[in-house]
């Protein structure tokens, strides 16, 4: 590199015997550079303040801005030639520690299991840094600035002023923090106006900061690393909590062959590195200080109150942040859509104890939910009225019976068909709440919506592309699925989209709800007609006006299919099986041949 840079210095046209103005100003302006970094050398070595070195440490920052600046790169040429140098560096690194991610969401055929071991190895190393950042004045003595400016000033100053930058940035950065996640809170939970919502958390963000502000002052260091561990230590267990139904997380470095990880270590694995990369820096710049060993503020004032402030701000936005993100987490298990849910019945009219006694047996045999008059019943209650001890009801959604006739295979039939009619009708209801909302908002990014309440990380609807206008974590619009639809309703669309081979439906913009509505019905009866015997197909949708289903073998690296029809915006790696529903632009598509078989003949669209 030093070759190339001389040569392009001193390079002359041929039959010109003395350098151009151009070779003229990069050598003055090399002289130049060279000087500035001598002066930062000789006064970092005959000056040992921690200010100076903030000084230099601006000086250099400077002239590496000047240098690689747009403007002195096209005119300098040696400027351009190293910039180039050190992008093509930057890319190699990038490349060599990059990993594409997917979701694997059909799980069928499985995909051979694999580890990516630069992947593992990045914690391992986070940890190594932090212990030895922390360990090395208590075990050699003497700080780093006591020991590398002894060789090179510019090799301490240079990462010194990267771990200053980086403590700045995690002290504004994490300052806000507490402030978002209370503005978050009272968008998803408090159902409060985003105005409102603001300023609560501008005033709860300034108290909290000036708390953490009063600790930094007050509390030792250690308290700090102790509540970072409690933290991180919630954040793993939380991972391990493995709900009923969960995808696996796909992977590939380079050209390799794509293997899948299990999602709760991928999660471990992120967690780990959120936790301790930030905590590098805070550990050069405090030393043995997080963990209770003597404190070196009087050589290293600035390090010290950088990293005081950094581990105090820094350990209550990962609080908050984990506070938040595993609430979600919980509420999302409590209502994990995958979980079996069982039968509830409501009976009226048994008011003898034996005879309850006797259906509480029978309950718990087949694993039902049972409750009894005077209780009110819950919203997916069949509800049952016993005509033997009590008057005929005239209510509609009640089957009356004799509670002989409980376990005959025809009742159980009529009483399992209405629980599924129960439910359906409370999934519609819900979806129809949230497509009036979304309906409401502004034009946003994208061009559909994601419906997916039959996962538990779906937690509400989702555009395909996120708008920095939607303001929350969950980047999903309210309401969530939990607060419209019952856990019971979203497992038995859990049940229906299992069978029927249908991992996601994307809704683009312009189809209303009734379109949706009908969807569904045809969703319900082939559940009801094909079980598990059959995916659903393109052509069970024929005939539903002013909207055409396309439905989607979305497989690992496979390109959008080109049709008048947009595709959502998703990862290329991945595998799901997507229902499409897309406002009607035209017979573009080839006929689908009607089947010979008639369980394959599409079935009469009607109400459920």
């Amino acid at each position: 590199m030093v070759k190339d840079l001389l040569a392009a210095i001193f390079r002359k046209s041929p039959g010109v015997q003395s350098a151009s103005r151009w070779n003229l100003r990069e050598s003055v302006t090399l002289i130049a550079v060279v000087a500035g970094l001598g002066i930062i050398e000789w006064i970092g070595r005959t000056q040992t303040s921690e200010l100076k070195d903030l000084a230099c440490a601006i000086l250099l920052a400077t002239l590496f801005r000047l240098v690689f600046s747009r403007y002195f790169c096209r005119r300098v040429r040696w400027a351009s030639a190293l910039s180039r140098r050190m992008r093509r560096v930057w890319n190699r690194i990038i490349v060599t520690f990059r990993y594409d991610w997917g979701l694997d969401l059909r799980r069928s055929p499985p995909i051979e299991r694999g580890l990516p071991r630069l992947f593992l190895l990045g914690p391992l190393l986070a940890l190594a840094a932090v212990s030895a950042a922390t360990l090395f004045n208590y075990a050699t003595g003497v700080t780093l600035r006591e020991t590398v400016p002894v060789v090179c000033y510019l090799a301490y100053l240079t990462p010194m002023a990267i771990i200053w930058g980086s403590l700045i940035v995690l002290v504004f950065g994490a300052a806000f923090s507490p402030g978002y996640v209370m503005f978050d809170a009272l968008l998803v939970y408090g159902k409060r106006p985003e105005r409102e919502s603001f300023r609560l958390s501008m005033v709860f963000a300034s108290i909290v900061a000036g708390g953490i502000l009063a600790l930094t002052l007050l509390a030792p260091t250690w308290l700090a690393t102790l509540l970072w561990s409690l933290t991180l230590l919630l954040s793993l267990t939380a991972n391990w909590l493995t709900p009923a139904w969960r995808p696996d997380c796909l992977w590939r470095k380079g050209e390799t062959a794509v293997r899948a990880m299990p999602m709760y270590l991928f999660l471990t694995i992120t967690d780990l590195l959120i936790a301790l990369v930030p905590a590098i820096p805070v550990s050069l710049a405090l030393g043995g200080e997080v963990i209770g060993l003597g404190s070196h503020f009087e050589s290293s004032p600035i390090s010290t109150g950088l990293g005081r402030l950094a581990i105090w701000y820094g350990t209550f936005a990962l609080l908050a942040s984990t506070l938040l993100m595993e609430s979600h987490y919980f509420l999302a298990r409590l209502s994990d859509p995958s979980r079996k849910s069982p039968l509830a019945l409501h009976l009226s009219g048994v008011e003898r104890p034996r005879q309850r006694r006797e259906l509480r047996l029978l309950a718990k045999r087949n694993g039902w939910k049972i409750r009894f008059a005077p209780n009110d019943p819950e919203r997916l209650d069949v509800r049952l009225q016993v005509v033997e001890s009590a008057p005929r009801t005239d209510e509609s959604n009640t089957i009356c019976l004799h509670l002989d006739d409980l376990e005959a295979e025809e009742t159980l039939l009529r009483i399992r068909r209405r629980d599924q009619v129960q439910k359906r009708r409370a999934l519609v209801k819900g979806i129809e709440a949230i497509f009036r909302r979304a309906a409401a908002r502004k034009q946003r990014e994208g061009s559909g919506y994601w419906l997916a309440p039959h996962y538990w990380f779906f937690p509400g609807l989702t555009r395909d592309v996120v708008s920095s206008d939607d303001a929350n974590s969950l980047d999903v619009i309210p309401p969530l699925y939990r607060d419209v639809m019952p856990r019971g309703a979203r497992h038995h669309f859990f049940e229906i989209c299992q069978a029927l081979k249908i991992d996601l439906i994307f809704v683009e913009d312009g189809v209303d709800f009734y379109a949706v509505r009908r969807v569904l019905r045809v969703m319900f009866e082939r559940f009801d007609i094909d079980a598990d015997k059959r995916p659903l197909e393109e052509v069970h949708f024929s005939g539903l006006p002013k909207i055409r289903v396309l439905i989607h073998e979305f497989t690992i690296d496979q390109p959008p299919r080109k049709t008048k029809y947009p595709e959502p915006s998703y990862q290329y790696l991945g595998r799901a099986r997507i229902l499409h529903v897309y406002r009607d632009r035209g017979d573009d598509e080839a006929l689908t041949p009607t089947p010979d078989v008639p369980e394959q003949l599409l079935s009469p669209v009607g109400s459920f």
